[in-house]
């Protein structure tokens, strides 16, 4: 399985005066995916074959289908988004700041960064491997716990990118889509190894995700507003609320609100 070799991010987040003054993404990883899922698993019953070879369970293809397709992922290299981003306290008052975010869907990483009033910040989440990149200006400074929340970070990449999560499994790995009730909505759930969950909305897509926390802790995130990017023509939510949650997948508190105000993909 061939490795992520290196990611360098230069940014430069500036207020409403100032503009980004250079971002230059370097992803060199070659069948970075491609290779890894050939070798640990055999092709599903159906794949797309493109940049990398894609294959997901037979009963989740009508899903893919409804956010843009197998092929038109296939060929999405990067995501990228510049979102507000708003915390809801426990005291009532919010915490709102701006963020741009970096999925790469088929390289399994998230890239997280932003300028505050005391510097710029940058958070990855590589697999299971969370790395806070701070800049000495806010080294010393406590965030909102939620912003720099790993568990949230992962909660993102999965509600924005779904094909790239199920593309790993066989048909082995998920149970029957069952029909739940949350929030007075019907979904049909698809259960992950490891506690995770996707469910699929009224309308067939993936809209939303409960990802495993810290301390018996669940994150439960759902999209909203799905429309198709230029590009690629993949379909993503335009709105991302971030609950805690139980196992169940039972809201319990709101805690993040993203709001995408532009939206980008890059092909290979």
């Amino acid at each position: 399985m061939l490795s992520l070799e290196w990611i360098q991010l230069y940014s430069y987040l500036g207020n409403e005066r100032q503009q980004v003054k250079a971002i230059t993404l370097f992803l060199l990883s070659g069948l970075l995916l491609a290779g890894c899922y050939q070798k640990s698993k055999p092709v599903s019953e159906s794949a797309v074959s493109g940049p990398r070879l894609i294959a997901v369970p037979q009963q989740l293809v009508p899903a893919v289908e409804r956010t843009g397709g197998l092929k038109a992922w296939a060929n999405t290299q990067v995501i990228s988004g510049e979102c507000t981003y708003t915390v809801y306290k426990d005291d009532g008052t919010k915490y709102v700041t701006t963020q741009r975010h970096g999925v790469y869907p088929w390289s399994d990483t998230i890239q997280v960064y932003a300028n505050e009033p005391q510097g710029s910040y940058a958070w990855s989440l590589f697999k299971d491997n969370f790395r806070i990149m701070e800049s000495p200006a806010i080294r010393s400074r406590e965030l909102e716990p939620t912003v720099g929340n790993q568990y949230i970070i992962e909660s993102i990449w999965s509600v924005l990118a779904p094909p790239a999560r199920i593309a790993a499994l066989s048909s082995e790995d998920t149970k029957p889509c069952e029909p739940v009730l949350i929030d007075g909505l019907w979904y049909r759930e698809i259960q992950l190894p490891g506690d995770r969950s996707y469910f699929l909305n009224a309308e067939g897509i993936i809209s939303m995700c409960l990802v495993p926390g810290e301390k018996d802790k669940f994150y439960l995130a759902r999209g909203y507003e799905y429309r198709p990017v230029a590009t690629t023509l993949i379909t993503m939510p335009q709105k991302i609320e971030i609950f805690q949650s139980d196992r169940q997948a039972k809201p319990l508190k709101r805690i993040v609100e993203i709001d995408y105000f532009k939206q980008k993909t890059f092909p290979f």
